[in-house]
């Protein structure tokens, strides 16, 4: 088994705990550890782009849970149900919910067939 295969075996792996987490949803914590631990072992910059697809991935689902968060605090605090700020709150918690699973599934799709297929993912910061 080569180096880069071996590479790909770690960044597949990650995926798979990935693909857990629409199961069982703490289990982005493991793959958050799992991704930081292998990182500094992946060196084909090919399979690399997938660690770094992998780890945004986690940092937008931690960016999403404490403003979702703060939109449940804001529509179920005791402002007026009336008030525009609570409307406003109740809306974006519906869109995100509805997004969500979705958006999930075309990380971790789009991720796994362009690694079967051996290609890097594009860079966000070129």
């Amino acid at each position: 088994m080569s180096d880069t295969d071996r590479q790909e075996k770690y960044v597949f792996h990650g995926y798979l705990i990935q693909w857990a987490t629409i199961v069982f949803p703490p289990a982005i914590i493991a793959s958050l550890v799992y991704l930081l631990v292998i990182r500094p072992r992946i060196t084909h910059p090919e399979v690399r782009s997938h660690v770094n697809w992998q780890l945004m991935t986690c940092g937008l689902i931690a960016a999403m849970i404490p403003l979702s968060l703060a939109f449940v605090a804001i529509a179920l605090s005791g402002v007026s149900s009336d008030s525009p700020l609570s409307i406003a709150a109740t809306f974006v918690l519906l869109g995100g919910s509805l997004l969500f699973l979705p958006w999930l599934l075309y990380r971790l799709l789009r991720g796994t067939i362009m690694l079967s297929k051996q290609l890097p993912m594009p860079s966000l910061f070129p």
